[in-house]
């Protein structure tokens, strides 16, 4: 009885702590939406957790900016390493993972079919944009390795970056 009464107090917690989090990753604030993206990632991996419910987690990194395909990451790191390239310090913490290319190179004659959200002119808007993308790739690789799916390089390469600063 008592073990019973453990797992449902740990549920219950666990749903506080999720209700809490996906509350924080809504925030327009950088700061509270990382705390919210980095509390799902923890609780993704809870033994608590069943499958449903972290598949139901899925739902965060879907309504990424990029929808973590490969077109989009690419776009958006393109962008960020272009307003980036007149400091070497800021392109390299960009391009972080060893890679043996550029992270994500793609045929700069093609007209992406990807659609930003945000202008890829303001240096701002693109930072905060792949930050936001950084930890919502986490989230997926996290999501992913739980649930015994596959997760493509491109979404493992990004969730690999550093943080760029808020």
């Amino acid at each position: 009885m008592l073990k019973s009464d453990r797992k449902a107090d740990a549920a219950s917690e666990w749903w506080r702590r999720i209700q809490w989090a996906l509350k924080a990753t809504t925030s327009e604030n950088p700061v509270m939406y990382g705390y919210g993206m980095k509390m799902l990632d923890v609780l993704a991996t809870s033994e608590v957790a069943r499958s449903e419910e972290k598949a139901m987690l899925d739902a965060v990194w879907k309504g990424s900016v990029t929808g973590m395909t490969d077109e989009g990451i690419e776009v958006l790191v393109e962008d960020a390493n272009k307003l980036n390239d007149s400091s070497q310090a800021q392109e390299t913490s960009l391009n972080s993972v060893e890679t043996g290319q550029d992270v994500l190179s793609s045929d700069l004659g093609a007209e992406p079919t990807y659609h930003r959200g945000y202008d890829p002119t303001q240096e701002d808007q693109v930072l905060s944009t792949l930050r936001r993308e950084i930890l919502a790739a986490r989230l997926k690789v996290t999501l992913d390795e739980q649930l015994g799916r596959g997760t493509a390089p491109a979404v493992r390469r990004l969730a690999g970056m550093k943080l760029p600063p808020n």
